[in-house]
């Protein structure tokens, strides 16, 4: 899927990309040709009601059910 996406964006003459993915996904896009450029950090408001702020926390709550 990931090598799709990126022919697509190469239809467009996309010369930079940004993937943010978690550690467990990082050798797969390493082997892909991305290239790590650091850290992303997500931070959710006070009070908020979501477990975290991504869209991972779908997945949290199926395997809750």
């Amino acid at each position: 899927m990931t090598r799709a996406l990126v022919a697509i964006a190469l239809e467009g003459d996309v010369e930079e990309g940004l993937l943010v993915a978690n550690a467990e996904g990082l050798e797969l896009y390493e082997y892909l040709g991305w290239t790590l450029l650091g850290d992303v950090y997500v931070y959710g408001a006070p009070g908020s009601e979501r477990i975290r702020p991504s869209h991972s926390q779908f997945d949290d709550l199926k395997s809750e059910a």
